[in-house]
């Protein structure tokens, strides 16, 4: 089988312990138990040279000889996805954060789902656990799955923009088919947080603004862990560039101000024809209910 995905990996400064967990879940000795094609690694690295577990990251790295390893001269997540992807030449792109990691199924279960999708399919994704600590019990963890939308067979066709501006769909399981990509011209790179949910609307498309608009598929199985940890970008850790290199609360307030223009309720005069009244008062709903 021909290389079916590029797996496309940005770093800066993810401890090593993370860093090992997510490398030895991609590698070929993992994935390949399930899946049988070929798909690249490329890791797009800013971590200064000079940061105390930098070394023992880069060992960690060229430990496996299949990890594609380059340096990135421009900073910023967004940057560094587009820098991947452009090295790579793949007709489907997978993502992955150093923090996070796949379980051994992950690339078999996309490749599954892709052989049996219609053709306006460009996105496709799959669950991910995740643990928390207890906002009661700091002695406790909470178990929550994530990326999987409990309604999504109700989605309507043309329209998954609507659903995905109010949708946080964690990159880390996120499949792209890379045509539709490379149309979109790849990430916003002046995004530091809600850079991937800005690009999956542009990848469907707007139906208001584009002629032509794209589905996006949930693939129903758990394939995936978010780790959630103080280093976070989220959380206003050291693990982005823009962030660290900031006035964090200044530059967090302005990243979500820029998220929440993002979200467009529909109205009932975006309704088209063939679409029930009642089927788009629920989507409208649906879009409330998150603002």
């Amino acid at each position: 089988m021909s290389n079916m995905f590029d797996v496309i990996l940005p770093l800066y400064k993810v401890k090593p312990k993370y860093l090992k967990q997510c490398l030895k879940s991609i590698s070929y000795s993992v994935q390949k138990k399930h899946f049988d094609g070929d798909y690249s690694i490329i890791i797009i690295d800013k971590t200064p040279l000079d940061w105390e577990h930098y070394d023992e990251c880069l060992e960690i790295i060229v430990s496996y000889g299949e990890m594609k390893y380059h340096r990135q001269e421009g900073i910023g997540v967004s940057n560094a996805r587009n820098v991947g992807c452009s090295v790579g030449n793949n007709p489907y792109i997978c993502f992955i954060d150093g923090d996070d990691f796949w379980y051994d199924s992950h690339l078999y279960e996309v490749s599954q789902e892709i052989k049996k999708s219609h053709s306006n399919i460009v996105i496709w994704w799959t669950a991910m656990d995740l643990h928390c600590e207890s906002a009661y019990d700091s002695t406790k963890t909470n178990h929550f799955v994530i990326n999987h939308e409990e309604k999504f067979e109700h989605w309507i066709s043309g329209f998954h923009y609507y659903y995905l501006i109010k949708t946080p769909i964690c990159t880390s399981t996120v499949c792209l088919k890379r045509d539709r990509f490379e149309e979109t011209t790849g990430f916003l790179e002046d995004y530091a947080i809600g850079e991937d949910m800005e690009m999956w609307t542009r990848m469907v498309g707007k139906p208001t603004n584009n002629s032509k608009v794209y589905n996006s598929q949930q693939i129903p199985v758990i394939t995936g862990y978010k780790n959630i940890h103080e280093d976070n970008t989220t959380e206003g850790g050291t693990q982005s560039y823009l962030m660290e290199t900031s006035n964090r609360k200044e530059y967090l307030e302005e990243q979500l101000e820029n998220v929440m223009k993002l979200y467009e309720i529909p109205t009932m005069d975006d309704r088209p024809s063939h679409i029930d009244e009642l089927e788009w008062q629920e989507m409208i709903d649906s879009n409330r209910i998150v603002l």
